[in-house]
């Protein structure tokens, strides 16, 4: 026999009877037996879902971490398949490479802005360059490194300065290159087909009696004959007065009141020495850039128009007389000069249209 509960007053009693003896509720109407329920707050039932839940995570995460480890696996595979099949690259030649690459974009706009470059091979470095021209004829280029100098009448020219270099002013130059020897006859004649000269004792005496537009006539088919040959984006072209004056000087070597020396008769032929002619290039002493007969044997056309004024408003920055004048600056002493017309500061000027038995030139690009 088992008990009930009554709905009605909630008796207990026997699950037998008709009726509840105490409010006389129909046994009939009364739910059979409860079910037997556990009383233990929840307990038992959170830990059968915790054991699910834990259960679903266990599974996620051994499935995570066998997802890993299998892209580890894959990625190390393919690493090892690179480096057998990529041979080894050192970081500087890594960065040579790198610094090397250009677009096709790169290499068109370079040869656009530099037309005549295609074909010269050089290292890249700044320094003497031996040019060929023609026919085995070849021009020897110096490397001069810009920088500042005082420029005109310094103290070591004393007092033999002229007013016309006054006053000595500050220029800055950047890097350029000039001939180490005047040009010479062979040149010329390489170039031009001719030989002007009127003392024609040898291929390599200074050409000379040649104006100003000669010599733009002869840099102009020079660069022609060196398309491709040249460095980079440098064209042959005649010196200014202060790119002239510069190399004379040695560069930031200079302080000798000659080019190289200050004993005039070690590096220039002149009036006293010469005999009334020029002479064979490179036959005295360089001066500390290694260029050759900056002081005497031909003077030297520069690319300036002559003022006697100019040095009073003189630009700093690579400055070049353009206000068109009477005269063409020269520069440099000759065979029939005096040694205070020999001095790297002395200035000349000649016509444009003048042809000078002691007049020659010298190129830079």
């Amino acid at each position: 026999m088992a008990l009930i509960k009554c709905p009605e007053c909630g008796n207990m009693i026997s699950d037998m009877a008709e009726e509840c003896p105490k409010c006389g509720c129909p046994v009939g109407q009364i739910t059979t037996s409860l079910p037997k329920r556990v009383i233990s707050n929840g307990v038992s039932q959170r830990k059968d879902t915790n054991k699910g839940l834990y259960g679903v995570i266990g599974t996620l995460s051994l499935f995570l971490l066998a997802l890993v480890v299998f892209l580890l696996l894959s990625h190390n595979s393919s690493e090892k398949v690179i480096a057998q099949d990529t041979p080894s690259v050192s970081a500087t030649t890594s960065d040579k490479v790198l610094g090397k690459a250009k677009s096709a974009d790169d290499v068109n706009g370079e040869r656009i802005e530099n037309g005549d470059i295609e074909g010269y091979e050089d290292n890249g470095l700044f320094e003497d360059k031996e040019i060929t021209v023609t026919n085995g004829c070849t021009i020897k280029m110096i490397a001069v490194y810009g920088g500042s100098f005082l420029m005109g009448g310094t103290s070591e020219q004393g007092g033999d300065t002229y007013a016309n270099e006054l006053p000595a002013h500050r220029v800055t130059l950047d890097n350029y290159y000039i001939g180490q020897t005047e040009v010479t006859q062979a040149l010329w004649k390489a170039v031009m087909g001719y030989n002007p000269s009127a003392i024609n004792h040898g291929d390599l005496y200074p050409v000379e009696s040649v104006n100003y537009n000669d010599c733009q006539a002869f840099v102009n088919k020079l660069n022609q004959l060196t398309k491709g040959k040249r460095p980079k984006g440098k064209v042959f072209r005649i010196p200014t007065e202060a790119e002239w004056e510069y190399a004379a000087r040695g560069g930031q070597s200079g302080g000798f009141k000659y080019s190289g020396s200050d004993a005039v008769g070690l590096v220039a032929w002149y009036n006293s020495n010469a005999n009334g002619k020029t002479h064979h290039v490179k036959s005295l002493n360089p001066n500390s850039l290694g260029v050759f007969d900056m002081s005497g044997n031909v003077s030297e056309w520069t690319s300036d128009w002559f003022d006697a004024n100019y040095y009073e408003r003189s630009e700093e920055y690579n400055p070049s007389n353009k206000v068109r004048s009477q005269q063409m600056a020269g520069r440099g002493g000759s065979f029939v000069s005096l040694p205070r017309n020999c001095r790297v500061s002395d200035r000349h000027y000649y016509s444009p249209k003048e042809r000078k038995g002691h007049l020659g030139l010298r190129v830079a690009m």
